[in-house]
Protein backbone atom coordinates (compact mmCIF):
# COMPACT_ATOMS: atom_id res chain seq x y z
CA UNK A 1 0.00 0.00 0.00
CA UNK A 2 2.80 2.47 0.72
CA UNK A 3 4.36 1.97 -3.12
CA UNK A 4 0.77 2.75 -3.97
CA UNK A 5 0.30 5.92 -1.88
CA UNK A 6 3.92 7.03 -2.98
CA UNK A 7 3.27 6.49 -6.74
CA UNK A 8 0.22 8.71 -6.16
CA UNK A 9 2.13 11.27 -4.23
CA UNK A 10 4.50 11.60 -7.67
CA UNK A 11 1.84 11.99 -9.82
CA UNK A 12 0.23 15.01 -8.04
CA UNK A 13 3.84 16.34 -6.72
CA UNK A 14 4.47 18.26 -10.13
CA UNK A 15 0.82 18.87 -10.65
CA UNK A 16 -0.91 22.83 -10.93
CA UNK A 17 -3.68 21.58 -8.26
CA UNK A 18 -0.83 22.74 -5.57
CA UNK A 19 -1.81 26.20 -6.52
CA UNK A 20 -5.76 25.39 -5.79
CA UNK A 21 -4.50 24.03 -2.56
CA UNK A 22 -2.52 26.52 -1.39
CA UNK A 23 -4.30 29.92 -2.55
CA UNK A 24 -7.95 28.53 -2.38
CA UNK A 25 -8.16 28.41 1.25
CA UNK A 26 -7.64 32.05 1.22
CA UNK A 27 -10.16 33.23 -1.13
CA UNK A 28 -12.82 33.03 2.24
CA UNK A 29 -10.84 34.19 4.16
CA UNK A 30 -10.14 37.37 2.12
CA UNK A 31 -13.82 37.47 1.64
CA UNK A 32 -14.62 37.56 5.12
CA UNK A 33 -11.57 40.00 5.62
CA UNK A 34 -13.25 42.76 2.96
CA UNK A 35 -16.41 41.90 4.65
CA UNK A 36 -15.01 43.06 8.08
CA UNK A 37 -13.08 45.60 7.19
CA UNK A 38 -16.37 47.22 5.65
CA UNK A 39 -17.85 46.62 8.71
CA UNK A 40 -15.49 48.87 10.52
CA UNK A 41 -15.06 51.64 7.57
CA UNK A 42 -19.48 51.90 8.65
CA UNK A 43 -19.54 51.14 12.10
CA UNK A 44 -16.05 51.29 13.57
CA UNK A 45 -16.82 48.45 15.59
CA UNK A 46 -13.73 45.73 15.87
CA UNK A 47 -13.16 41.94 15.04
CA UNK A 48 -15.14 39.70 17.04
CA UNK A 49 -13.14 36.26 16.47
CA UNK A 50 -15.65 34.01 17.39
CA UNK A 51 -18.14 36.04 14.22
CA UNK A 52 -14.75 36.11 12.15
CA UNK A 53 -14.12 32.51 12.66
CA UNK A 54 -17.65 31.43 11.95
CA UNK A 55 -18.68 33.58 8.75
CA UNK A 56 -14.91 32.38 7.14
CA UNK A 57 -15.30 28.81 8.08
CA UNK A 58 -18.80 28.78 6.85
CA UNK A 59 -17.23 30.33 3.76
CA UNK A 60 -14.65 27.58 3.48
CA UNK A 61 -17.25 24.64 4.08
CA UNK A 62 -19.80 25.96 2.24
CA UNK A 63 -19.48 27.09 -0.56
CA UNK A 64 -15.31 26.38 -1.60
CA UNK A 65 -14.80 23.19 -0.45
CA UNK A 66 -16.84 21.19 -2.20
CA UNK A 67 -15.87 22.02 -5.47
CA UNK A 68 -12.54 21.86 -4.61
CA UNK A 69 -12.71 18.25 -3.41
CA UNK A 70 -14.72 17.42 -6.29
CA UNK A 71 -12.25 18.66 -8.78
CA UNK A 72 -9.31 16.81 -6.79
CA UNK A 73 -11.29 13.72 -6.59
CA UNK A 74 -11.91 13.88 -10.67
CA UNK A 75 -8.73 15.03 -11.22
CA UNK A 76 -6.79 11.75 -9.49
CA UNK A 77 -9.21 9.61 -11.50
CA UNK A 78 -9.79 11.49 -14.69
CA UNK A 79 -6.10 11.67 -15.03
CA UNK A 80 -5.40 7.75 -15.60
CA UNK A 81 -7.48 8.04 -18.91
CA UNK A 82 -5.54 11.35 -19.98
CA UNK A 83 -2.52 10.09 -19.52
CA UNK A 84 -3.36 6.94 -20.96
CA UNK A 85 -2.57 4.68 -17.53
CA UNK A 86 -5.71 3.22 -16.62
CA UNK A 87 -5.34 -0.05 -18.95
CA UNK A 88 -1.79 -0.89 -16.69
CA UNK A 89 -3.13 0.34 -13.42
CA UNK A 90 -6.39 -2.26 -13.91
CA UNK A 91 -3.83 -5.05 -15.21
CA UNK A 92 -1.07 -4.60 -12.53
CA UNK A 93 -0.56 -7.24 -10.06
CA UNK A 94 -2.39 -5.93 -7.21
CA UNK A 95 -5.82 -5.82 -5.79
CA UNK A 96 -7.51 -3.23 -7.11
CA UNK A 97 -9.07 -1.63 -4.36
CA UNK A 98 -5.38 -1.09 -3.04
CA UNK A 99 -5.42 0.98 -6.29
CA UNK A 100 -9.05 2.46 -5.58
CA UNK A 101 -7.80 3.11 -1.78
CA UNK A 102 -4.78 4.95 -2.27
CA UNK A 103 -7.02 7.55 -4.58
CA UNK A 104 -8.80 8.19 -1.79
CA UNK A 105 -6.17 8.26 0.72
CA UNK A 106 -3.68 10.55 -0.99
CA UNK A 107 -6.67 13.13 -1.09
CA UNK A 108 -7.00 13.15 3.30
CA UNK A 109 -3.51 15.12 3.67
CA UNK A 110 -4.90 17.40 1.14
CA UNK A 111 -8.26 18.19 3.18
CA UNK A 112 -6.13 18.99 6.33
CA UNK A 113 -3.65 20.78 4.51
CA UNK A 114 -6.79 23.24 3.40
CA UNK A 115 -8.25 23.69 6.09
CA UNK A 116 -4.88 24.43 8.09
CA UNK A 117 -4.22 26.81 6.18
CA UNK A 118 -7.59 28.45 5.51
CA UNK A 119 -7.43 28.78 9.67
CA UNK A 120 -3.90 30.51 9.09
CA UNK A 121 -5.53 32.56 6.92
CA UNK A 122 -8.18 33.61 8.68
CA UNK A 123 -6.22 34.43 11.70
CA UNK A 124 -3.79 36.45 9.56
CA UNK A 125 -6.54 38.23 7.78
CA UNK A 126 -8.14 39.20 11.63
CA UNK A 127 -5.18 40.52 12.67
CA UNK A 128 -4.57 42.60 10.11
CA UNK A 129 -8.17 44.56 11.06
CA UNK A 130 -8.55 46.00 14.77
CA UNK A 131 -9.56 43.18 16.34
CA UNK A 132 -10.62 42.05 19.92
CA UNK A 133 -7.84 40.24 21.96
CA UNK A 134 -7.41 36.68 20.44
CA UNK A 135 -7.10 34.22 23.67
CA UNK A 136 -5.54 31.12 23.18
CA UNK A 137 -9.16 29.18 24.31
CA UNK A 138 -10.59 30.50 20.94
CA UNK A 139 -7.65 29.32 18.96
CA UNK A 140 -7.91 25.68 19.89
CA UNK A 141 -11.78 26.05 19.88
CA UNK A 142 -12.25 26.66 16.09
CA UNK A 143 -8.65 24.64 15.45
CA UNK A 144 -10.45 21.81 16.28
CA UNK A 145 -13.41 22.97 14.59
CA UNK A 146 -11.44 23.58 11.47
CA UNK A 147 -10.17 19.67 12.17
CA UNK A 148 -13.61 18.60 12.23
CA UNK A 149 -14.49 20.30 8.56
CA UNK A 150 -11.74 18.55 7.48
CA UNK A 151 -12.70 14.98 8.38
CA UNK A 152 -16.38 15.81 7.04
CA UNK A 153 -14.72 16.48 3.37
CA UNK A 154 -12.50 13.52 3.50
CA UNK A 155 -16.10 11.79 4.13
CA UNK A 156 -17.49 13.17 0.91
CA UNK A 157 -14.93 12.67 -1.58
CA UNK A 158 -15.85 9.22 -2.36
CA UNK A 159 -18.74 10.74 -3.66
CA UNK A 160 -17.08 12.52 -6.13
CA UNK A 161 -15.03 9.38 -7.35
CA UNK A 162 -18.13 7.51 -8.07
CA UNK A 163 -19.25 10.52 -9.83
CA UNK A 164 -15.62 10.96 -11.62
CA UNK A 165 -15.89 6.98 -12.24
CA UNK A 166 -18.94 6.73 -14.04
CA UNK A 167 -18.07 10.06 -16.41
CA UNK A 168 -14.43 8.84 -16.58
CA UNK A 169 -14.71 12.78 -17.07
CA UNK A 170 -13.99 15.78 -14.67
CA UNK A 171 -17.05 17.40 -15.78
CA UNK A 172 -19.33 15.13 -13.39
CA UNK A 173 -17.62 15.51 -10.41
CA UNK A 174 -17.28 19.49 -11.14
CA UNK A 175 -20.53 19.42 -11.68
CA UNK A 176 -21.37 17.28 -8.29
CA UNK A 177 -19.71 20.18 -6.47
CA UNK A 178 -20.87 23.41 -7.79
CA UNK A 179 -24.53 21.83 -7.68
CA UNK A 180 -23.58 21.29 -3.83
CA UNK A 181 -22.40 24.67 -3.45
CA UNK A 182 -25.52 25.84 -4.77
CA UNK A 183 -27.80 23.82 -2.72
CA UNK A 184 -25.85 24.30 0.52
CA UNK A 185 -26.37 27.81 -0.48
CA UNK A 186 -29.96 27.58 -0.33
CA UNK A 187 -30.79 25.06 2.81
CA UNK A 188 -27.98 26.78 5.27
CA UNK A 189 -31.03 28.13 7.63
CA UNK A 190 -33.34 25.27 6.88
CA UNK A 191 -33.96 22.17 8.33
CA UNK A 192 -32.51 20.19 6.23
CA UNK A 193 -29.38 21.51 7.25
CA UNK A 194 -28.55 17.71 8.97
CA UNK A 195 -29.67 16.04 6.10
CA UNK A 196 -27.65 17.12 2.55
CA UNK A 197 -24.02 15.86 2.77
CA UNK A 198 -22.53 18.36 2.18
CA UNK A 199 -23.97 20.88 4.81
CA UNK A 200 -24.12 18.36 7.41
CA UNK A 201 -20.41 19.12 8.61
CA UNK A 202 -21.66 22.63 9.24
CA UNK A 203 -24.32 21.72 11.46
CA UNK A 204 -21.54 19.11 13.58
CA UNK A 205 -19.49 22.13 13.77
CA UNK A 206 -22.46 24.66 14.95
CA UNK A 207 -23.03 21.72 17.11
CA UNK A 208 -19.62 21.39 18.79
CA UNK A 209 -18.91 25.22 18.74
CA UNK A 210 -22.12 26.48 20.16
CA UNK A 211 -24.33 23.75 21.32
CA UNK A 212 -26.56 25.61 23.37
CA UNK A 213 -27.74 27.13 20.14
CA UNK A 214 -28.62 24.04 18.04
CA UNK A 215 -32.28 23.43 17.45
CA UNK A 216 -31.62 20.30 15.61
CA UNK A 217 -30.18 16.78 15.97
CA UNK A 218 -26.16 16.51 15.25
CA UNK A 219 -26.96 12.55 15.43
CA UNK A 220 -28.57 12.96 12.23
CA UNK A 221 -25.78 14.80 10.52
CA UNK A 222 -22.95 12.79 11.63
CA UNK A 223 -25.47 9.45 10.26
CA UNK A 224 -26.11 11.81 6.81
CA UNK A 225 -22.11 12.09 6.80
CA UNK A 226 -21.39 7.98 7.68
CA UNK A 227 -23.80 7.07 5.09
CA UNK A 228 -22.16 9.76 2.58
CA UNK A 229 -19.16 7.91 3.01
CA UNK A 230 -20.15 4.38 3.20
CA UNK A 231 -22.18 4.17 0.24
CA UNK A 232 -20.40 5.72 -2.45
CA UNK A 233 -17.51 4.22 -1.63
CA UNK A 234 -18.74 0.74 -1.43
CA UNK A 235 -20.18 1.78 -4.78
CA UNK A 236 -16.74 3.20 -6.00
CA UNK A 237 -15.09 0.09 -5.42
CA UNK A 238 -17.87 -2.18 -6.96
CA UNK A 239 -17.26 -0.14 -10.29
CA UNK A 240 -13.57 0.06 -9.89
CA UNK A 241 -13.62 -3.98 -9.79
CA UNK A 242 -15.60 -4.36 -12.65
CA UNK A 243 -14.20 -2.51 -15.07
CA UNK A 244 -12.77 -3.19 -18.24
CA UNK A 245 -9.20 -3.79 -18.86
CA UNK A 246 -9.51 -2.19 -22.39
CA UNK A 247 -10.05 1.63 -21.72
CA UNK A 248 -11.24 1.16 -18.78
CA UNK A 249 -14.78 0.95 -19.76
Amino acid sequence: MRDILYAEWLKLKRSKVWWLVVLGPGLPALLTFAIYLNGQRLTGRVVNWDAFFQTSGLLLNAMLAPALFALLAGYVLVREYQEHTISALLTYPRPRWKFYLGKWLILVPFAFLVFALGYLYTVGAGFALRHEPLVAKTLWVYAQAFGIMAVCNVALIPLALVAALIGKSLIPAVALGIGAVVVSVQILNSDFLTFFPWTAGTALVIAFVDPESVSFSAFHAAATLFLSFVVPFVVGLYIFNKMDVHGGS
